[in-house]
């Protein structure tokens, strides 16, 4: 009994070791924390035309664009309270039956545009904090990256870089 526990932790290990050496997802990984770093420095918006091609909504539109192997990393790296430098984001509408080509929504921090960026991805709303951040206490916060840890933990989809922490 020992052994078999040992031995299944062992290959967790092995697992997690594999993960980190595979490129793909170490680049993976490597352009996910950039991409979110940038999110938070103050003064990237260019100017007037920020809501469909300024820096913020070209770094969102790339998160979303790198889909459900991305996941893992936007969980790892979504718990960031940095003020986002405009607090505005618009996501393509791709629920089915919408009247809308775009939602659009006022995330105040990093988190909640993660959320946000996460939602899009599945196509499902867990934790909508980024519909106006003003109004979202650190607790909802919270809530909110505990509820994607969990999403990413249990889901029954595959995510080729997850290592289950």
């Amino acid at each position: 009994m020992i052994r078999t526990v040992w031995f299944m932790a062992f290959a967790m290990v092995l697992q997690s070791c594999s993960l980190l050496e595979d490129p793909y997802c170490r680049d993976l990984e490597s352009t996910l924390k950039t991409l979110i770093e940038e999110l938070g420095i103050p003064n990237m918006t260019p100017g007037p035309h920020e809501r469909s091609e300024g820096k913020q909504a070209q770094i969102l539109k790339k998160l979303e664009d790198l889909g459900k192997p991305a996941m893992p990393f936007i969980v790892k790296y979504m718990d960031d309270r940095r003020l986002l430098p405009y607090q505005y984001m618009a996501l393509e509408n791709k629920f089915y039956k919408t009247w809308e080509t775009y939602r659009q929504y006022l995330p105040l921090k990093v988190v909640d545009a993660l959320a946000g960026v996460l939602g899009q991805i599945i196509s499902l709303e867990l934790t909508p904090i980024y519909h106006n951040g003003r109004n979202t206490t650190e607790n909802e916060r919270d809530k909110a990256v505990a509820v994607w840890r969990d999403y990413l933990r249990y889901s029954k989809d595959s995510y080729p870089c997850h290592r289950g922490d």
